[in-house]
């Protein structure tokens, strides 16, 4: 039997690669399901771990905002975060951003968990196809186990 221990919620997810690759591809293979959350928790949470300097963080966080979290124009635009927190994130970057680095990280954290419950919410999704035994394109040999 297939052990679904490592998708019960992204905590559990992130610690376990080969889970999250296989999570990944049943995104990818899925019709109406998109990574762009995943991705989204992924890059915050190697920024947030960073200890690059301050432009640098910067730089990075100017990246996620305009590809996941800016109006209409992000290319992979977030569709369930807060729009007042994508604002004040905007309004962080329009003020002396080098001075708001900790606002912006603590901003762009408070973003991520509202993504999270999204990646969470994917993670419910697989598991009952995977308990429901209708992921033929997903099939993973049963002698592995992936704790």
């Amino acid at each position: 039997m297939f052990d679904m221990s490592g998708y019960n919620d992204y905590q559990q997810l992130i610690t376990k690669p080969i889970n999250l690759s296989i999570l990944l591809k049943y995104i990818l293979c899925t019709e109406n399901e998109s990574p762009r959350n995943l991705y989204f928790c992924l890059f915050v949470d190697d920024l947030l771990q960073s200890n690059e300097k301050k432009e640098t963080q910067l730089k990075w966080m100017y990246e996620l905002h305009t590809t996941f979290l800016m109006s209409a124009s992000a290319p992979l635009k977030l569709k369930n975060v807060s729009e007042a927190a994508c604002r004040r994130l905007e309004e962080a970057f329009e003020r002396a951003p080098l001075d708001n680095i900790a606002q912006m990280r603590k901003l762009l954290d408070d973003i991520k968990q509202e993504a999270v419950d999204v990646v969470n919410s994917q993670l419910a999704r697989f598991r009952e196809v995977k308990q429901l035994g209708k992921s033929s394109s997903l099939y993973i040999p049963t002698k592995y186990s992936f704790n």
